[in-house]
């Protein structure tokens, strides 16, 4: 437990830095475009529908950096021989930081609302509250979608974890390109498995196709039908397990 409380010290406190820095620069940059469109005139707005993205993308350069020393020989060799046990390392340089990363730009966002709130007040002679009031701030609020986001981040980073672990030139591109791949044919292969399954209930014209599945999907999959968000976040966790278990061999491998 001890060896564990200094690895997470260690690997946290080397990326605090540069995490403050990304983590500030986003909604920084955000409440700047902001503040630009007051040139005609003050008005409430909101910075939090770029809080979903840049968190999905951040983690997914987290991951893909999250082993950068298997790319230099010199910082490869000192990697592997240090006495730390594979799912630690990546359980704190993956899952920490990416968890770290979250707590952070949440964060900085909220500083960043404050801040552009108490402009608002002040140059519009408005209630620090009229900022967040209406359809603008509660269509965007981040904890609306958390659930989902997480479960997402979740897998995206395990994907790119992996990707940085298994390539060793431009893991990015490379688990993209992959993913890209992978996800056109899985499309491909979806579709024709739906026409050979669901074909009788697939009507098309010269127009559009429609799917008119009415009681019968219910009655061949009744517990799918009735739990599908749930099967479907089930899966999404087990393939990020699945994909972090993938890169905790690749990394034995690695060291062997």
């Amino acid at each position: 437990m001890n060896h564990l409380r200094n690895v997470i010290r260690h690997e946290l406190g080397a990326s605090l830095r540069n995490l403050l820095v990304i983590t500030a620069a986003i909604p920084g940059g955000a409440l700047v475009l902001g503040l630009l469109g007051w040139i005609g005139g003050v008005d409430s707005f909101s910075i939090w529908p770029v809080f979903y993205p840049a968190v999905l993308i951040v983690g997914a350069l987290l991951g893909s950096g999250s082993f950068s020393e298997l790319h230099t020989e010199g910082r490869r060799v000192e990697l592997l021989l240090r006495p730390t046990p594979e799912w630690t390392l990546v359980l704190v340089r993956a899952v920490g930081k990416m968890l770290l990363m979250v707590a952070m730009m949440v964060a900085t966002f909220s500083v960043a609302s404050i801040l552009g709130a108490a402009l608002h007040a002040l140059l519009a002679n408005a209630e620090v509250i009229a900022f967040f009031d209406g359809s603008i701030y509660a269509a965007a609020a981040w904890t609306s979608g958390a659930y989902w986001l997480f479960i997402g981040l979740f897998l995206i980073n395990a994907v790119f974890t992996l990707g940085s672990v298994y390539f060793r030139k431009s893991p990015l591109f490379r688990t993209l390109l992959l993913g890209a791949g992978w996800g056109m044919s899985y499309a491909i292969v979806s579709v024709i498995a739906a026409r050979v399954v669901f074909g009788r209930y697939i009507t098309q014209d010269n127009d559009s196709v429609e799917i008119t599945l009415e009681g019968d999907f219910e009655q061949l999959f009744p517990l799918l039908s009735q739990n599908i968000e749930l099967y479907a976040a089930l899966g999404a966790i087990v393939a990020a397990i699945g994909f972090y278990a993938l890169a905790i061999l690749r990394l034995r491998e690695t060291e062997a």
